[in-house]
């Protein structure tokens, strides 16, 4: 089975470096405009099922995907982002630098969400959520956000938490996975 993990399209807090996490904030006309160009590059590509993050950016992106293909978004809670807590809003800048710069050593906002915690829903989506799917799709859209990915893409290539930002995901960008037996691998060739 072929899975697309593709990061939503831009918000303003996006635009604005602004720590986002579980503040449901919409796409803004940017956004609109990249998942617009996103849908059709993948016009071709006849995904069997899409789902979506509850969050309304990724909702709005799944659903932009979704609507020519006749399908309809469903919500996995697992696709969410990493919560930031009380700090959910602040700048880039402003936020504690160990979450960018020594993932290992960042110690979670109250409220946040930790990397451990992150990574057990990576685990859920790779160990059991995909490979329940594969019997009955060739092909799965899972719109989502950038930390969730980069947790995927860690946790599916084994890498330290410390190379966790290694993979910068944009607004819109796709990961391309394969989950054959169970066993899910990357092959875009990201590394």
């Amino acid at each position: 089975m072929l899975v697309c993990l593709m990061r939503h399209g831009q918000t303003d807090w996006n635009a604005q470096h602004r720590m986002q996490g579980l503040s449901d904030i919409p796409l803004n006309e940017t956004g609109l405009t990249q998942v617009r160009q996103a849908a059709g590059e993948l016009a071709d590509t006849p995904f069997d099922r899409i789902f979506s993050s509850p969050l309304m950016r990724a909702r709005q992106t799944a659903e932009i995907l979704a609507l020519p293909r006749g399908l309809t978004v469903e919500v996995e809670p697992l696709l969410t982002e990493l919560s930031f807590g009380v700090l959910e809003g602040t700048a880039l800048d402003k936020f504690p630098q160990e979450l960018f710069t020594a993932p290992e050593m960042y110690v979670p906002p109250e409220r946040a969400e930790s990397f451990d915690q992150l990574d057990a829903r990576c685990g859920a989506l790779l160990d059991r959520f995909l490979p329940a799917l594969e019997q009955d799709c060739s092909s799965v859209l899972l719109c989502s956000h950038g930390a969730f990915i980069n947790g995927v893409i860690r946790r599916v290539t084994k890498r330290p938490v410390r190379d966790f930002w290694l993979v910068r995901q944009e607004n819109c960008e796709r990961t391309w996975l394969r989950c054959q037996g169970g066993d899910v691998t990357l092959i875009d060739g990201r590394t």
